[in-house]
């Protein structure tokens, strides 16, 4: 694998992480930066079928990169985490400055770990992913409950992981059984594009990705929009946070949110953003992570719900 073409928005995300830190502290006049290491957590999940090892090398080639381009002398640290349970104890005994982690993994630990979030990055103009159910035009599907013992597709990793949470719930709504008991089959792939044709070439009857990688895969062949239909939509849902200790400085908070906003405004903070595919990087609000917070909930209730209908 050629590591350091990895250029996903995902390591665009965390990267930028790392700039605005380093922006931040310069913003904030901190002097103290010189040669002191700035450890930034990442969870393994935000790298889907990239082996851990890859993803560490893929991260730190790129932040020594950026950290020579903008001049700082900190040095970044990144510490890859496997599983939740090793966030929440290095957060809480104080080994890590940072942590970027799916937006469903911080809902579950967030009770459990000092993390604030921060920032996050944007790949469109949304704060979020909009989940589409595709399927063709001339299959006449018009109802959820029409593709009962069908086959589905879905990507894998962080984003499949969403994906079905609000497709379990579309079903549940309906009285229906969650997918895997739903559908004939579920077939999990690494990129959205191997979700979508599937659909258009009869080799699967749905699929769940996001909108925009319908859109963009419609300007390149527009007979997909001929063929294919969305069925249902969610509204957008937060991926990823990034996220600092709440024991982190209120000074250095503030400027890092303040570089998030203005990092699109400098020739080089353009250069960034364009290089990992990203259009923003912004501060977090309350409002962006509510979406996905009510899809929870609601998951959980119609699970207990139906749990004692049975």
């Amino acid at each position: 694998m050629n590591v350091s073409g990895k250029r996903t928005v995902v390591i665009g995300a965390a990267l930028c992480l790392i700039l605005l830190c380093m922006a931040g502290y310069a913003e904030a006049e901190l002097k103290i930066l010189e040669n002191v290491i700035v450890n930034i957590g990442y969870s393994l999940s935000l790298f889907p079928d990239v082996e851990k090892k890859d993803a560490q090398v893929a991260i730190e080639i790129w932040s020594k990169q950026f950290i020579r381009a903008i001049g700082t002398k900190a040095i970044p640290r990144a510490i890859i985490f496997d599983d939740l349970e090793s966030i929440v104890s290095s957060v809480n005994k104080h080994e890590v400055d940072m942590v970027s982690l799916p937006a469903l993994d911080f809902i579950k630990i967030r009770e459990n770990t000092a993390l604030e979030p921060l920032v996050i990055a944007l790949n469109g103009d949304k704060t979020g992913e909009e989940k589409i159910l595709l399927v063709r035009r001339d299959n006449g599907f018009t109802k959820l409950t029409q593709l009962k013992n069908m086959r589905l597709v879905i990507q894998s990793g962080t984003k499949g992981n969403i994906s079905m949470l609000w497709l379990d719930t579309m079903l549940m709504r309906q009285g229906l059984s969650e997918s895997e008991q739903f559908f004939a089959s579920i077939k999990r792939v690494s990129k959205a594009s191997q979700a979508v044709l599937p659909v258009f070439f009869r080799q699967a009857d749905a699929a769940v990705v996001d909108r925009h990688v319908l859109m963009t895969m419609t300007e390149l062949n527009p007979q997909l929009t001929e063929q294919l239909t969305i069925l249902t939509n969610s509204p957008p849902l937060l991926h990823s946070i990034s996220c600092v200790s709440s024991s982190t400085d209120n000074k250095i908070k503030e400027a890092i949110r303040n570089t998030a906003q203005s990092l699109g405004t400098s020739p080089g903070g353009q250069q960034i953003l364009t290089l990992f595919q990203l259009d923003r990087v912004i501060p977090f609000k309350r409002h962006y992570l509510e979406p996905l917070e009510e899809l929870v909930r609601e998951h959980h209730d119609l699970q207990k719900s139906l749990a004692k209908r049975r």
